[in-house]
């Protein structure tokens, strides 16, 4: 199925929930989840529902990382 990830569009399984969207993703990218946050359609997913969360098609998913610097 079809969906935007951050402006750009990806084909991803039927079914993969974000838990294992963002596990993939941060493999292909070398990046960390930990300040991970993440919205579908504009809707927050709280981490706690990464993993039941599944993505309908045409979803609209933003990735956004924070980092500290100084």
């Amino acid at each position: 199925m079809k969906v935007t990830i951050n402006g750009l569009d990806r084909e991803i399984p039927e079914n993969m929930n974000i838990l294992t969207l963002l596990e993939n993703l941060s493999i292909e990218n070398n990046i960390s989840l930990a300040g991970a946050i993440v919205l579908v359609n504009e809707v927050l997913i709280p981490r706690d529902n990464w993993k039941e969360s599944i993505p309908e098609d045409s979803a609209n998913i933003e990735i956004v990382s924070f980092v500290s610097g100084g």
